[in-house]
């Protein structure tokens, strides 16, 4: 049997944000990053709109990109100490991930890390508060999925939360909050988005609910975000250089160890199993598992290297190559240089 879960509700639009005045509740506890949604007055339009509603809004602030366990732990205290019967988590897919994570901990004050790491264990949510995810980038799809990553810097390890508990109660997409992003921000979560819907269409769970948005998310990306000069992703360029590969290969694996596997798989073991846990697709997984570099560009190496990963039969995956891959990425002598130049640079490193 099949699960495909989504928000109960998804507020879309301009002005989508004064949904936030139907909402019925006591107190509501909003989880912001480091400062967009204030700088741009949409904090204070959420707190407003909440205490239209006869709220009492209390703010958590500051979570940092890739949060941590201390600031899941730390949030989650407050929210102990508040006793929220709303979460609005606020922002970019770092503060809605680590807003999850600090729901299951105020939800269950006795549960560890290390019990939220337990794929698909959750124990039943909504005993006292329910969630409102409210996204400010693309990419991430945080706002609608089950799926949470949160960082262990001590370990030096992302780890994913995943189970369908987590998915939000209600998600608000305001393309508002999405304009205030910069020119880069957009090229780079405009491939996360790509990728994300890349991986859908191809992976082994995929089914007749989602493959319809997986295909018309890429065609709406390719639309509006990919000119026709192949400057990508609104003018800013996002291929990297062979100097930047080099440096990625050389200082992020540490000269690449010995592992197991033939050809370009190999740079996909030295990640561990980050690509297969939680249902992440392995291009995902993959990118997910290095810290400190700009994730977005992690993903224009992965993507067509391993698309073929998660299709079981040849026929499909041939169609996705044809239909997807080629049209999108190698359309100019220039990107297909550079996706051989990935391929040849891992074979020379292993």
């Amino acid at each position: 049997m099949a699960r495909f879960t989504l928000p109960r509700d998804l507020y879309h639009g301009k002005g989508a944000l004064e949904a936030l005045k139907t909402f019925e509740g006591k107190r509501a506890m909003i989880c912001v990053g480091g400062g967009s949604m204030k700088r741009f007055g949409f904090l204070d339009k959420a707190a407003g709109y909440l205490r239209e509603a006869g709220m009492e809004v209390e703010l958590f602030e500051g979570i940092e990109p890739d949060p941590s366990v201390e600031t899941v732990m730390r949030g989650a205290e407050a929210m102990i100490r508040f006793q929220p019967d709303w979460i609005i988590a606020m922002g970019g897919g770092s503060p809605i991930d680590a807003a999850k994570a600090m729901w299951i901990k105020y939800e269950y004050p006795e549960t560890t890390f290390e019990d939220m790491r337990k794929v698909f264990g959750l124990p039943k949510l909504r005993k006292k508060a329910r969630f409102c995810a409210i996204s400010s980038t693309s990419g991430t799809a945080t706002e609608v999925t089950a799926f949470s990553i949160i960082t262990d810097y001590a370990k030096g390890i992302k780890y994913p939360v995943a189970d369908f508990e987590i998915t939000p109660d209600v998600a608000i997409v305001d393309p508002d909050l999405a304009e205030t992003m910069p020119r880069k921000l957009v090229a780079h979560t405009g491939m996360d988005a790509m990728t994300h819907a890349v991986e859908a269409y191809v992976s082994t769970a995929n089914c007749d609910f989602t493959d319809p948005l997986a295909l018309h998310a890429i065609k709406m990306i390719q639309h509006d975000l990919v000119d026709p000069h192949y400057r990508l992703f609104n003018g800013a360029e996002i291929f990297l250089h062979k100097r930047e590969i080099q440096r990625f290969f050389l200082k992020e694996l540490g000269g690449v160890p010995r592992v197991e596997g033939n050809g370009t798989q190999r740079i996909f073991n030295l990640m561990g199993n980050g690509g297969q846990e939680g249902g992440l697709g392995i291009i995902k997984g993959a990118q997910s598992q290095i810290l400190f570099l700009q994730k977005e560009l992690l993903l224009v190496i992965f993507l067509q290297m391993k698309i073929e990963n998660n299709a079981t039969d040849s026929t499909y995956r041939d169609k996705c190559q044809k239909n997807i891959c080629q049209p999108v990425y190698f359309r100019s002598k220039r990107s297909y240089n550079v996706r051989k130049m990935v391929c040849d640079q891992t074979q020379s490193y292993i």
